[in-house]
Parts: structure tokens; sequence; C-alpha cells
């Protein structure tokens, strides 16, 4: 995925992207190398979508022997549980389809 910000750029001015954003364009510039004032930054939903939770099986069971599982599961079966973005997400981060 990419997150330009090339509209914003236009309508409000480097200048004003800088104060709101500098410290991420600054961060992403050092790791990848790429302007992100020219050039759309790729994204990838990552870490924050495998953070907490409990980790379930594809029959919604725990790894603990009598512990029930209720709410969002960390698990690629949560579409009925959850919202339909966080899914998809877990899907790219894990592999799931």
């Amino acid at each position: 995925m990419y997150l330009d910000f090339g509209d914003s750029i236009n309508r409000l001015g480097a200048d004003v992207i800088s104060q709101r954003y500098g410290n991420l364009f600054q961060m992403y510039e050092k790791i990848t190398g790429e302007n992100p004032y020219k050039t759309p930054m790729r994204i990838y939903p990552a870490v924050h979508y495998t953070m907490g939770g409990l980790w379930v099986d594809y029959n919604l069971m725990s790894t603990i022997p009598g512990l029930f599982v209720s709410e969002r599961p960390t698990s690629p079966t949560t579409a009925p549980i959850g919202s339909a973005r966080a899914p998809s997400c877990r899907g790219w981060a894990d592999g799931y389809s």
C-alpha cells in the first residue's frame, strides 16, 4: 500500500505538511532512502496487528486448556467477530487469505 501526500502538499504546501508530519517524513527517508515529499510512502500493516490478544486455532480454541476466548482472538477467523479490516490485515501479515 502507498501513503501519498502529493495532493496535500499541492493543496497546503510542503511547509505545512513538514510542520505536521516532518518527523515521520524524516524517519521514513532515513530508513528507506526515499523522499516522501516526492515519492509515495510504502506502508504495510505490520506488528501492531499482531500485538495483544490470545492465539486461537481455527476452531477458536485457546492454547490454554479450559480458557475460552471471547471478543477478538488473534486469528484469521475473526471476520464474524471483528471489523472487516482487521482480518484482512492479519491475512496480509500472516499470509492467510
